[in-house]
């Protein structure tokens, strides 16, 4: 597909204010489906719990700025996620979720939210009632 670069892709090497026409390409990261049991399943298993929870290290400096294009949760259609992969995104999906209804919670200043183990632990009970909410609507 046609594309731009510009000096915030590469201010070492495109001057400010120009862009060079190129052609972009997409990539996929792809993994035979080995068995479960085997030495080579547990290799990939390994690398994703590696790779995946350094994705947003990668997406800031000094690493290259093409890293934040990164999407691992993009979907390929015909294909399945591979199910270590789909479990550790499935667990961030709710860590992420947590993380923004625990700043709700703290911006609107819901009582008894405040600070300690006991409000983390209302916080908690309270997100578990959400998640169950959410999943029956």
């Amino acid at each position: 597909m046609p594309a731009k670069l510009t000096h915030e892709d590469y201010p070492e090497m495109i001057p400010e204010g120009q862009t060079v026409e190129t052609i972009a390409d997409s990539a996929v990261m792809i993994s035979y489906n080995w068995p479960k049991d085997s030495e080579r399943y547990r290799r990939v298993d390994t690398f994703i719990n590696a790779f995946f929870p350094r994705i947003d290290e990668f997406q800031r400096p000094p690493y290259h700025v093409k890293w934040r294009e990164i999407n691992l949760a993009a979907k390929l259609e015909g294909w399945t996620r591979l199910e270590p992969a789909q479990a550790r995104l499935d667990r961030n999906d709710v860590a992420d979720e947590h993380t923004r209804f625990e700043a709700y919670m703290r911006a609107h200043h819901v009582p008894g939210i405040e600070a300690g183990p006991q409000a983390t632990a209302q916080s908690d009970r309270l997100f578990e009632e959400f998640l169950k909410w959410k999943a029956g609507h």
